[in-house]
């Protein structure tokens, strides 16, 4: 369903909206998908345990804030230390929901706001601006192909091997199905959803970071309302809001409808606020369509039992 909706709304779009499939466009497109793709990596992560995580925002502004201050220390070691504090910071996440039984959704709202008061404090409520381009390394292309992009494919590779070929992914999905069924087959389930948030803090860590190296700067204002923009493309990849079902790799096509409805609307010079309109009615139509479909395709369950004279009768 994500797959066939992305492709009808790319041929619609090519026939009807001038350059929209010039190379340059094309390159721009992979450049948008990939930090908002990287985050929603994290955020399915989550999901798919049954949770949510609506701090990534925060921990991408974060990231890119710490490693732009530390940058003239190094690359390397700016980048792995805004990367360890985003994994602190899932970690915090994951203690509180598990350990203290907090709704994820409480738990997380309340890690958004503190670490968002950590990013004005740290930058004094303004952008951070590098002191040398090293960062930019990060916002260069090949062939026309970010290498921003080149990282979000690492990352979808990186996803897929770990919810398919892992224990960890299996775990998951079965925790998100039903906790307390795992539970009771053993499943480490506090460790596995505590795992579940440091990955997607790791994932918003590193989208904060080419954010960050797109401009040389980094904002507290970075990734600011990105956690509902991932929901959203997580669900339009097929991921479950309730948990345990979903393919983490088709939220690329999530991620790809979002961007070329975004995409296409600048190149028509629609209003920028009239663009998460667009993009919700859209969410709207894929879940009712998917529902319907699911409807018809699921067989008639009925409840019956034998009257003992080789007839059956309803229950």
């Amino acid at each position: 369903m994500p797959f066939l909706v992305a492709v009808v709304l790319y041929i619609v779009e090519v026939i009807f909206i001038p350059h929209f499939s010039s190379v340059r466009n094309i390159s721009q497109i992979m450049l948008q998908m990939s930090t908002i793709g990287i985050i929603t990596l994290g955020m399915s992560c989550v999901m798919i345990g049954g949770g949510y995580d609506l701090s990534v925002g925060s921990v991408m502004g974060l990231s890119g804030v710490i490693t732009v201050m530390l940058e003239s220390h190094g690359l390397v070691l700016a980048i792995c230390v805004g990367i360890i504090a985003s994994i602190i910071v899932g970690a915090i996440n994951g203690v509180v929901v598990t350990y203290f039984k907090v709704s994820p959704l409480i738990a997380t709202l309340g890690t958004m706001t503190a670490v968002f008061g950590v990013d004005l404090l740290l930058t004094n409520q303004t952008s951070v601006i590098g002191t040398n381009l090293a960062l930019t390394k990060l916002n260069i292309s090949i062939s026309q192909v970010p290498i921003q992009f080149i990282i979000y494919l690492i990352c979808i590779l990186f996803m897929w091997f770990l919810f398919s070929r892992s224990r960890f992914g299996r775990n998951l999905y079965a925790i998100g199905g039903d906790e307390q069924t795992a539970h009771a087959f053993g499943i480490p389930v506090m460790r596995t959803i505590l795992l579940s948030y440091t990955i997607s803090a790791f994932m918003a860590g590193i989208s904060g970071i080419l954010v960050a190296s797109q401009l040389n700067t980094g904002s507290p204002l970075s990734g600011q309302n990105d956690e509902l923009t991932a929901i959203t493309a997580a669900v339009l990849g097929g991921i479950s809001l309730t948990g345990g079902s979903g393919k983490i790799a088709e939220t690329l096509w999530g991620v790809f409808i979002l961007t070329i409805v975004a995409n296409g609307s600048d190149l028509l010079g629609i209003n920028g606020y009239v663009q998460p309109i667009i993009s919700g009615v859209v969410l709207i139509i894929v879940i009712v369509t998917a529902t319907a479909l699911k409807k018809e395709n699921r067989p008639m369950n009925l409840e019956s039992k034998s009257d003992g004279r080789g007839h059956v009768a309803s229950a």
